[in-house]
């Protein structure tokens, strides 16, 4: 699976003719019974690499099934509370660690890509992230030093990065959005009533922005993409409410326009494979700049211009690599095509 998963990503690339992906996929699913042990960690691997793989895949349609399964796995087997770690290994205890909330990660991006709730709520998890170690590390006497020194107050500031640095600072953001989703995506209230919520959770994620440790321009680049998506997901759903003189509607217009430059500065570097993920969120980002500007023309500057190329670049970009992907930039251009004439014809109407 590994295998299938990094020749996928490179194939995407246009840098790949070798083994196909379906080759090494169709092997590995020779062992699948290895893996069909119930409820075992080695289950719930087999199905986060099978997610992984088929997130880059033609055939995407059942990753919401296995995910759910995943997560629901993790949830059986205890994962989620942090008691179930005090009698493993400190170097097991991590590994399973990074194993829930990955887990958990893609459980809720996948969730929001497709508009539908979290499968496990935070208030029911306690669960510790793991410690910011390399994964490389197996000694378990280094990792129980390193555990018990990340409850010092000045750890945080004096930490050396490590390989999965990143990969936390994701964790953490996802654990911020799940506001969003708990205090705004709600049916239960009108979105009108729910204007107060914005700034708080706005602070919390221009907080956790800030204090992003130094890392290199991918990183940051990764870091930023997830940070953008954040904050049009916490504004959109306010944009047919807000006045259009509503600073947020600015706010929304420019977090969509970086996240549309991330992904053309991605996908510039030839190492990008996308996946429908990544589709979906260029897609939005360009849909949602377009209607901040249907209701507030006069956001119309020359930098969301090349916003909305950089959107355009990318979505090209991924068509050329998945011609499945043709038609949702064809819609895109439509979509921004009518925007065009419509600021076109607005100073005289």
């Amino acid at each position: 699976m590994i295998y299938a998963i990094g020749a996928t990503m490179l194939k995407l690339t246009e840098q790949y003719d070798y083994t196909a992906p379906e080759n090494f996929f169709m092997t590995a699913l020779q062992y699948i019974s290895a893996a069909r042990e119930s409820h075992s960690v080695h289950n719930i691997e087999a199905m986060t690499l099978l997610v992984l793989y088929n997130l880059r895949s033609p055939s995407n349609s059942g990753i919401w099934y296995m995910i759910g399964l995943a997560i629901r796995t993790c949830i059986d087997l205890g994962l989620h509370r942090e008691a179930y770690y005090s009698t493993l290994s400190p170097y097991e205890g991590q590994l399973r660690r990074r194993l829930f909330w990955i887990v958990c990660f893609l459980e809720r991006v996948i969730a929001v890509s497709l508009g539908r709730p979290y499968s496990v709520a935070d208030r029911d998890i306690d669960v510790a992230m793991p410690i910011e170690i390399d994964d490389t590390v197996r000694d378990n006497n280094l990792i129980a030093r390193t555990v018990a020194a990340s409850h010092s107050p000045t750890f945080q500031s004096s930490k050396p990065s490590s390989n999965i640095t990143m990969t936390v600072q994701c964790f953490r953001l996802k654990r911020l959005e799940s506001h969003i989703q708990e205090k705004i995506y709600r049916v239960d209230r009108p979105i009108s009533s729910l204007i107060t919520k914005i700034n708080p959770i706005l602070k919390m994620l221009e907080g956790w922005h800030r204090a992003l440790p130094p890392s290199s321009p991918y990183e940051s680049d990764y870091l930023g993409m997830h940070y953008y998506k954040a904050v049009r997901l916490l504004l959109q759903p306010f944009l047919t409410i807000l006045p259009p003189t509503d600073q947020r509607i600015a706010l929304c217009l420019q977090a969509s326009g970086q996240l549309c430059q991330i992904f053309k500065r991605l996908h510039q570097r030839d190492s990008y494979g996308h996946s429908f993920i990544a589709l979906h969120s260029v897609f939005i980002a360009g849909v949602t700049m377009c209607y901040c500007r249907f209701i507030s023309p006069n956001l119309w500057t020359f930098a969301v211009s090349n916003d909305l190329r950089a959107c355009s670049s990318a979505l090209f970009v991924m068509a050329e690599r998945t011609p499945v992907v043709k038609k949702y930039r064809d819609a895109l251009e439509n979509v921004i095509g009518a925007t065009m004439e419509f600021l076109a014809q607005a100073p005289s109407t």
